[in-house]
């Protein structure tokens, strides 16, 4: 009798397996993108995918705004906004569009001068009150309100980085580079590559300038080592620093009010060689797994398993046979992985096994010229 039961259990279990992937290869998965437009017109683009036959369907939506190079979608609103990459303040915006997402089109709403040169990052606190973007040339962070169904006002504040690095080529100013919040949106977290250093800012939105630029929390990061993007563990005191130029992925944990160092493992295999140039990075929903991806002459995706007491394992490297691996990130289910090739020109598709996180190509690859930016968005 025990043994009937085994064999109905495994039986069971394997036939929801296949009824699950089945299931998974059954629905649509839907893409915005965003790309350099040099010369061609279109910087975003709006993608269905449908996996049970791997139809693709892409679908221009805007040719007016340049280099949209980082986008925000705020689902509930139905508000696209973002960065025009450029120079000048006709040219280095913060853009806002309504998103129609049944019918693929982009309206642009309004733009509005990001605060400083090359806008590279943003983000959106909860209550679409305010857009902070980070100045990768301009070396700042700019803090604009957003008033009523998405329109920008004009920038209301500031807040200039100083200093430089040990780089002599990427670290002669500041270059803030990533924009985030932390806790109950009580802090701005602003990474900057030029000077080494993450700010802790403190906010409070009843102020007319809501960043206050006193008591800043600031950690210093190894000489040379050009903080890119940083991410929070959901329950622990952990930091994760995503190195740019050192190729790097550091872990902080916060002991007696001190960000310490306490891991550092390089994103690629130690007997390559040339430039390193880290990108992104993304940690999944229940923390136990955490991505980065590595450009450069180096190009890798790096999975780290994150242990109970936040600190990484040694990291499983993926060698990628194209170009300049920029942004991916996950799909709501956490099934599959996405990531721009800004030098190949296209978006692969990965599945992600959610038992241990490892990652298998599907012959899935997305043409967009020149994509930078490419985010999964939930239409449900």
């Amino acid at each position: 009798m025990k043994k009937a039961l085994t064999t109905f259990t495994i039986y069971a279990i394997a036939t929801l397996a296949i009824l699950f992937e089945q299931k998974l290869f059954a629905q649509k998965l839907h893409l915005i993108t965003g790309s350099y437009t040099k010369e061609n017109k279109v910087g975003i683009h709006f993608i269905t995918i449908n996996l049970a036959n791997q139809n693709i369907q892409i679908s221009p939506l805007d040719s007016s705004i340049a280099n949209p190079s980082y986008l925000f979608y705020a689902k509930k609103e139905q508000i696209l906004y973002g960065v025009s990459e450029g120079r000048g303040k006709e040219k280095a915006l913060a853009v806002s569009w309504k998103f129609n997402p049944k019918r693929a089109t982009l309206s642009l709403i309004n733009t509005t001068y990001s605060g400083g040169d090359h806008p590279c990052h943003l983000f959106v606190d909860l209550k679409n009150k305010y857009l902070y973007t980070a100045n990768y040339s301009g070396g700042n962070i700019g803090v604009i309100p957003i008033l009523q169904k998405g329109k920008l006002g004009n920038i209301q504040q500031v807040i200039q980085h100083k200093g430089a690095g040990l780089d002599t080529i990427y670290q002669r100013s500041p270059h803030a580079h990533q924009v985030i919040f932390k806790n109950q949106e009580n802090q701005l977290i602003a990474t900057d590559l030029g000077t080494d250093e993450i700010k802790f800012y403190s906010i409070n939105h009843k102020e007319v300038q809501p960043v206050s630029e006193r008591n800043v929390e600031t950690v210093k990061t190894p000489p040379g080592a050009g903080p890119r993007h940083v991410s929070f563990h959901p329950n622990q005191p952990i930091m994760y620093v995503l190195e740019e130029l050192s190729g790097t992925l550091a872990v902080y944990e916060k002991l007696d009010q001190i960000w310490n160092l306490v891991q550092r493992f390089e994103l690629y295999n130690k007997e390559e060689k040339g430039i390193k140039a880290s990108a992104h990075i993304v940690i999944n929903k229940n923390a136990k797994d955490l991505y980065c991806s590595n450009r450069g002459d180096n190009n890798t995706l790096a999975h780290f398993r994150i242990e109970p007491n936040g600190r990484v394992s040694r990291p499983t490297i993926y060698p990628l046979n194209y170009k300049w691996p920029r942004h991916f990130s996950l799909d709501a289910s956490e099934s599959f992985l996405a990531v721009a090739y800004q030098h190949s020109n296209f978006i692969e598709l990965f599945k992600r096994d959610q038992s241990n996180g490892s990652l298998h190509p599907l012959n899935i690859q997305i043409k967009i010229p020149y994509p930078v930016f490419a985010e999964f968005i939930d239409l449900k």
